[in-house]
């Protein structure tokens, strides 16, 4: 919970502006999955006075309430939509509109690649959306993905920033790649353009870096060991989940925190979830069962089958009724209470199923 508590978007921008000693801006663009997130981080006042954009996931700004001055728009992810050009757009026009001694200040997060785009000439919606569906579909990493995106876009890769009339831009980024280099964040939309006329910085709100970092803390600080702590999962998810099983299985005992984001090659009819989901998947396969667990477990489980079969064939032909059962919890259970609570009850198989199939297990 401190780990996610640390990179969600509100504490990470309060907690930023304060290490940062921003002054206030006069204007207010904020991107990406965890922008009204990002966007809540600001001082009440701000959020309240000044211009702002906000572009987030379909169904993210759920009960939020902005004042006049803030223009919420939604759009799709991670294929983009309609919306998203709309949002590209207003995102042009809202920065171009500043003012020369203005002061912006961007918001960016993962998502923003999608959720915002302004294309170039010739480019249509349906050729982003194919072009989307291709990457995810063949597992691009992220980088590669965003500089797709980076060539048929006139906001992407700095350009954004390079239509900025104004006196200072500061981005404060939550960052869901590798290396956290701004220029691949969001497909470098908060990126500086070659030659910026303005003053311009950025920082790295929150990242995995951080969360791993408080999460180890935190282990340590409960007397947990730390065996390894790293932001390696950047691979398809098949060797990732190679890699983590060589390292857990051969390893020494203790914590093994994972940093990254695997990527995934989609079949013909992918189905639901995703990377995570995928990769929990690749772990369990191969967390394999050895053969003699494997051999017994069978064995056991068919014996219960057998028990209800030959108990059902020998009621059929005995001349005494028999009782058609087999090992279960249900009869085992209550006899065990039984036993325990009736001194001249008789001990037999059941009870001393239960307390043997937890000791065995």
């Amino acid at each position: 919970e401190g780990a996610v508590a640390a990179v969600q978007g509100q504490q990470a921008v309060a907690t930023g502006l304060v290490d940062m000693n921003l002054p206030k801006p006069d204007r207010i663009l904020a991107v990406g999955k965890a922008s009204v997130a990002m966007f809540q981080g600001l001082p009440l006042a701000w959020q309240q006075d000044l211009p702002s954009l906000i572009v987030t996931k379909t169904d993210h700004i759920g009960d939020a309430r902005f004042s006049d001055q803030v223009i919420a728009v939604e759009a799709s992810h991670p294929i983009p939509c309609q919306n998203s050009l709309q949002a590209g757009h207003l995102a042009r026009q809202f920065v171009a509109a500043a003012g020369p001694q203005d002061h912006l200040m961007m918001l960016v997060s993962g998502g923003a690649s999608a959720l915002v785009e302004d294309l170039q000439p010739g480019v249509t919606l349906q050729d982003l959306q194919a072009l989307t569906r291709a990457a995810l579909g063949e597992g691009a990493e992220i980088a590669e993905i965003n500089a797709r995106r980076q060539g048929v876009s006139t906001i992407k890769g700095g350009k954004l920033l390079a239509g900025f009339p104004g006196a200072r831009v500061d981005v404060l980024l939550i960052s869901d790649v590798e290396g956290d280099g701004v220029e691949v964040i969001a497909s470098g939309i908060g990126a500086a353009p070659e030659a910026p006329t303005f003053d311009y910085s950025n920082r790295i709100v929150a990242s995995n870096s951080v969360a791993r970092s408080v999460l180890s803390a935190a282990a340590v600080a409960q007397g947990l060991s730390v065996v390894s702590n790293a932001e390696t999962l950047y691979d398809d998810v098949g060797r990732v989940a190679a890699e983590i099983a060589r390292s857990v299985q051969h390893g020494p005992a203790g914590l093994y925190i994972f940093g990254g984001e695997p990527t995934v090659v989609l079949p013909d009819n992918p189905g639901q979830g995703g990377r995570n989901q995928a990769l929990a998947l690749e772990l369990a396969r191969r967390n394999h069962i050895g053969a003699p667990r494997l051999i017994f477990a069978s064995g056991v489980g068919f014996s219960v089958a057998l028990g209800w079969v030959l108990t059902f064939a020998l009621s059929q032909v005995a001349f005494d009724p028999v009782q058609i059962e087999s090992a279960t919890f249900t009869g085992p259970s209550a006899q065990t209470l039984m036993f325990v609570l009736d001194r001249s009850a008789v001990l037999q198989f059941d009870v001393g199923l239960v307390p043997g199939v937890f000791l065995g297990a």
